[in-house]
């Protein structure tokens, strides 16, 4: 299981990857809400499944909020993969 600090450097390496450069975690000591899952409303009719789910830590939803995200762009957060693959399946139609 990785550390905080380890899903830190590799969430700035992939921001960095964005153009998002993060100069300092040094600040967050813990991160306990970990993994959960984003499903956000369909934007079009040849959505898929990978268009509207995508997992996330707290960290990498604040980012996303900064690029653009709205909570009215957001369907459900869900803790477990299973459900958000369910309620994003139902969104598609599936």
């Amino acid at each position: 299981m990785k550390t905080t600090k380890q899903r830190l450097i590799k969430l700035a390496g992939l921001l960095a990857e964005g153009g998002i450069y993060v100069k300092n975690f040094n600040n967050v000591k813990e991160d306990q809400v970990g993994t959960f899952y984003v499903v956000t409303n369909k934007l079009g009719n040849s959505d898929t499944l990978i268009d509207i789910m995508f997992e996330s830590d707290v960290f990498h939803f604040a980012n996303q909020v900064r690029g653009g995200l709205s909570m009215e762009d957001v369907y459900g957060l869900y803790k477990d993969k299973n459900k958000a693959t369910q309620a994003a399946k139902s969104l598609l139609g599936q």
